[in-house]
C-alpha cells in the first residue's frame, strides 16, 4: 500500500446520514487531524452551498473550512489520467476534462473507456473552451 498523504472524504453516507451523525465519524476526522493529514469533503449535492455544509458539519462537531469543501457545483476536474482522474470524478457528478498530455496515452482507433464531458490538447487550450462554452 502506498503511503496515504491526505484523504478526501464523502458527507452522505460517511459522515452523516440525514441529520444524523455515523457513529465514530467526528472522533475519526478530528484523529486524522491531529495526525496531520490534509483532509478535503466532498459532495455530489448541489441543493447546498459550501458554507452551509461547513455550518452543518461545524453543527455535528466536525470543524471544516469552505476551502476544504467541494460539490459538483463547483470544481469541474481536468486530469490527464482517465481511469484515475476522469472516471473519479464522473462518480462524483462532477464535470470532467481530459487532457491529451502526461498520463494521456489512448490509441486514437479505440474509443475511450469512458466520455468525458471536453477533452482538449492541454490546459493550455482551457481558455478557448472556457470562452467557447457553458464550462
Amino acid at each position: 500500500m502506498k503511503p496515504i498523504k491526505g484523504f478526501l472524504i464523502d458527507l452522505d453516507g460517511v459522515l452523516y446520514i440525514e441529520d444524523q451523525t455515523i457513529p465514530g465519524a467526528v472522533e475519526s476526522v478530528n484523529w486524522l487531524r491531529q495526525q496531520g493529514f490534509p483532509l478535503r469533503f466532498l459532495t455530489n449535492t448541489t441543493m447546498r452551498s459550501r458554507d452551509s455544509l461547513v455550518a452543518k458539519l461545524s453543527r455535528f462537531g466536525i470543524q471544516a473550512a469552505p476551502g476544504e469543501m467541494f460539490s459538483t457545483a463547483l470544481v469541474a476536474m481536468i486530469g490527464d489520467d482517465i481511469h484515475m482522474d476522469i472516471i473519479g470524478a464522473q462518480a462524483l457528478g462532477m464535470p470532467t476534462i481530459l487532457v491529451r498530455t502526461g498520463k494521456y496515452a489512448f490509441d486514437v482507433q479505440q474509443p475511450l473507456p469512458v466520455q468525458p464531458d471536453w477533452v482538449i490538447n492541454s490546459i493550455a487550450d482551457l481558455p478557448g473552451l472556457i470562452g467557447d462554452s457553458d464550462a
